[in-house]
């Protein structure tokens, strides 16, 4: 089971529980949703989502996702992130955790996440 991670508005995920499943509007501009491997997310939240609150992360197994995955390149980094070509199917999220900025606005992985 591998897993990957969104990083969401909490607000959005709540309303997306009706539907079944999750978007963002990167699917309709770009063609997917980004996402994160658990080494990526911390880097990735800090890059994009520095001092914002009211986010969670969604922790989605990849054996349970029925759009396309696929691991391209990102970013200045140069590194390969898991996209996801179609909407998340809520039942491949496995875990949805409240992920809070610290008090300078950054952000560390929740401890339950950590290996």
């Amino acid at each position: 089971m591998a897993m990957i991670f969104h990083i969401a508005p909490k607000d959005k995920w709540l309303k997306s529980r009706s539907k079944g499943q999750y978007s963002e509007e990167s699917l309709q501009s770009e063609g997917f949703i980004h996402c994160s491997t658990a080494e990526q997310v911390v880097a990735t939240a800090n890059r994009h989502y520095k001092g914002q609150d009211g986010l969670v992360l969604l922790n989605i197994d990849t054996s349970d996702i029925v759009s396309v995955i696929a691991y391209e390149k990102g970013g200045d980094s140069g590194e390969d992130y898991p996209h996801i070509f179609g909407p998340i199917n809520h039942d491949a999220v496995k875990d949805v955790i409240d992920f809070p900025a610290s008090s300078d606005g950054t952000f560390v992985l929740p401890a339950s996440q950590k290996s």
